[in-house]
Parts: structure tokens; sequence; C-alpha cells
């Protein structure tokens, strides 16, 4: 048993993601941890964006979003309200012309900021949390970590450090992010197996009965099993037709 828990990578907590590599703390995003992140995912970018602003607001200061592409506000102003704020503590502008409020939190996913990094730079030391899907080099103006942040699929994403490629998975859903705990490849490996001993020995099974062994036969939570799940897919390993797990052909 202590062999399998020195093979967790991570610690499945809600707030605090701790790692060495990433060293991502999410109770700090967006105000001592200033972080550009390089998405084209507007519902994950959102997630991400409402939680730098609920950060902001439990320190008592009123958070200006700057929407240089709109905002899900539906979805931002249920996460915040389920954390205790309202809107009507965060002030919306479309442009940097005058914000009336700091920290200055940046959305514009599908928005092209480069051109902009000199205005940006004027108010770096205001702006704390940036969404946009272009811009790496926004890091060094605005002296900020940049993260990537991909969907994996069902709302899982992956969200990595671009300084030294470490990579954390999280669970974006219910206005909730959860760290998703991954075991790494050696229990990628052994799913994999599982799954193709299940299906010699049933045939065909659905995704969900794929789910349901993986945490049966692993131990595994129902996220992580879902997590392990597409993964084997994005890998190629596997494919999901019509709600079926099938072993890719290539692998036959």
């Amino acid at each position: 048993k202590k062999k399998k828990n020195q093979n967790r990578l991570f610690l499945n907590r809600k707030l605090h993601i701790k790692n060495k590599g990433v060293g991502l703390d999410l109770s700090i995003l967006g105000t001592k941890l200033k972080a550009v992140i390089i998405t084209h995912h507007g519902i994950g970018a959102t997630y991400l964006t409402a939680f730098a602003a609920s950060n902001a607001l439990r320190e008592g200061k009123k958070p200006t979003i700057v929407e240089f592409s709109p905002i899900n506000r539906n979805l931002f102003e249920r996460f915040i309200s389920i954390r205790g704020f309202s809107l009507d503590e965060v002030s919306f502008e479309q442009d940097l012309k005058a914000p009336g409020t700091f920290p200055i939190i940046i959305f514009a996913v599908g928005f092209d900021l480069r051109p902009l990094v000199a205005e940006l730079e004027k108010y770096s030391h205001v702006i704390s949390f940036v969404t946009t899907h272009v811009g790496t080099s926004l890091g060094l103006a605005l002296k900020a970590r940049v993260f990537g942040l991909k969907e994996l699929g069902n709302n899982i994403y992956v969200l990595e450090d671009r300084r030294n490629r470490e990579k954390i998975y999280l669970e974006m859903n219910q206005f909730k992010i959860t760290e998703v705990q991954y075991l790494g490849k050696k229990i990628d490996n052994e799913s994999f197996r599982v799954l193709l001993d299940s299906m010699a020995e049933y045939g065909e099974i659905s995704t969900a009965d794929a789910i349901f062994i993986l945490q049966g036969k692993l131990k595994l939570s129902r996220t992580e099993a879902r997590r392990i799940l597409y993964e084997l897919v994005k890998d190629g390993k596997m494919k999901i037709e019509g709600g079926k797990l099938r072993l890719n052909s290539s692998l036959t």
C-alpha cells in the first residue's frame, strides 16, 4: 500500500495543488500568484477567471474584469455566488481606459492581446490574472507565470506550467474546480490491461461499464477512472463509438 501511494503524483484537494514542479496554489491565483493562462477553451477560462476574482474578493478587494472578449456571465456569477460573493462586488469594463477598481483581471479568449503589450505593461503592477488564446510573451511583460490550459474531455482539463512542462489535472464542473488525482503512466497501462481483459471476457462494453470496471478493479474514484479512460482514447489505444468502447483497429 505504501508503495502504491508513492506512485501518486498529486494529492486530491479542492483548493491547494501541491507539486514540487508546478507549485500552483489555487487559493492565491490572481492575488499573490500572477498568472497568464493560454487557452482556447472559454468555459475553462471562465472557471479560472471566476476563481481568481473570488480570491481577490476574499481579500477584501474589488476586481475589475476587462472583457476584451465576452465572458460567460451566468457561469461567472454562479461560481462566485456559491462562494458568498455577488456581481455587484465586481466591475466590468471592455478596455483598459478607465479601470475603476483593482486588481485587474483580463478575459481575452479569442482576442489577440499582443498588439496591446505596451499598454498592458503600464498596468502590469495591478494586472493579476489573464486568460487569452495567444501571447506566451505576455508573461515577461506582466512579470507573471504562464500556463497552458487544454481540455481532455468530459470536463477534465490539464494545466501545464510553460516553464518546466509540469502538468496537473483539474475537473471543472458544477461550479467548482477539483484536482484530479493522477497516478501516472503505470496506472494508465494497468487500466488498459484491465479493460482488455474485461472486453475479452464480456465482449462489447459501454463507457459507463468501463468506468465502473476501472473503479472496482483498481479502487479508483469515478473522476479518476473517467480521466484515465479518456486519456487512453486520447492516446489512440482505444476509441468510443456510439457509447461503446472499442480497441483501436490500428493496434489489432
